[in-house]
Formats: C-alpha cells, sequence, structure tokens
C-alpha cells in the first residue's frame, strides 16, 4: 500500500487527487509478471472512453468518503496489453445498507455486453465480471490470478468488459446529477 504522497503516473492517475481525500492509500500491482508472453491487441473502442483511476474515484466519492481503491482498466501502461477492469475499494466508516442497495442497483441496471457482480458484502467492496469472479471460483485460484489469466487469453473479452465499465461508471456518475 502506498501513501497517496507517492503515487505517480505508473497507477494510470495523472492528476494529483489528494486535495479531494488526504488520507487516501492507493493499492497498486502489475498483474501477470510470471505469466506467458503478453497479447496486445488493438482495442475499438477509444481510450479516452476508459474511465481513469481519478475519474472512478470521483465517481465512487460522490457516495461517499473513499478511505482507499485500487482499480484495473483500459490498457497495461508497462505491458501495453488490455487488462480485465475491476474496481475495489472502501467506504471511511463503512456505508449503509441503503447506499449499498442504490449502487447495485445502479450497476444492474446499466446495459452490458458482461455480466458484472457488486461484492460489498465485507468492508471492501468489488466490482468485477461476474466471469472472473466464477472461474476463480472453478479454478481455485485467487482473483488477481484468474484476472490476469483471463487478461492473457481473453483480450476480446477484456475489451467488452472495459467498455462495460466505461458505462457503469457513467451510470453511477449521472445519477447524482439527476
Amino acid at each position: 500500500m502506498q501513501d497517496a504522497n507517492e503515487f505517480p503516473k505508473k497507477l494510470g492517475i495523472t492528476a494529483d487527487i489528494r486535495h479531494l481525500n488526504p488520507g487516501l492509500k492507493i493499492a497498486s500491482g502489475r498483474g501477470g509478471q510470471d505469466g506467458p508472453p503478453r497479447q496486445c491487441v488493438d482495442m475499438k473502442m477509444p481510450t479516452d472512453m476508459i474511465p481513469t483511476g481519478q475519474q472512478i474515484f470521483t465517481t465512487l466519492s460522490l457516495y461517499g468518503s473513499v478511505e482507499w481503491i485500487r482499480t484495473s482498466s483500459g490498457r497495461n501502461p508497462v505491458e501495453g496489453y488490455i487488462q480485465s477492469p475491476h474496481v475495489a475499494w472502501r467506504f471511511r466508516g463503512g456505508s449503509d445498507a441503503e447506499m449499498a442497495q442504490l449502487i447495485a442497483t445502479l450497476v444492474s441496471d446499466t446495459s452490458t455486453q458482461e455480466e458484472w457482480t457488486l461484492d460489498h458484502s465485507s468492508r471492501n467492496w468489488l466490482l468485477a465480471p461476474s466471469r472472473v469472479l466464477h472461474e476463480c471460483a472453478t479454478d481455485s485460484l485467487t482473483f488477481r490470478k484468474e484476472a490476469v489469466r483471463i487478461t492473457l487469453s481473453d483480450p476480446e473479452f477484456c475489451e467488452r468488459a472495459n467498455h462495460d465499465l466505461a458505462l457503469i461508471i457513467s451510470r453511477l456518475r449521472d445519477y447524482t446529477r439527476l
């Protein structure tokens, strides 16, 4: 875990967001370091449509004070392959059942190409394509290892899921403007 004072461009967050949450902790990591050579494919979706870590943080902050966040989306900034997207975060002080239901409803009501799961059963929330969670349980792999496996083996799925994440984040952001 890094302090927000140390987060660089390597996390895909190019603007300083510490003023939004001075105690923010940002987790980072490069999945698949020991895996096979990565397959790079050209994304059909413009990369400016993929939400950045900062945009995701800002959107989730509309629903509560985000204590920490970890995101994976778009193209890996170091190795260039399309990543299986997910967002993990924690609201400071937890969250109430009404807020959890609202976010879960907004996610499930978003028209996506892939099925998504919002897990808020513990302090840490996880938004990820359901396929990653299902295959993780089936293959007895950790979430991270399964996400890397899918990233390396099915870039088309990753592209669809990244498009979905953009729609979900947009839906969450737009709801607060109503």
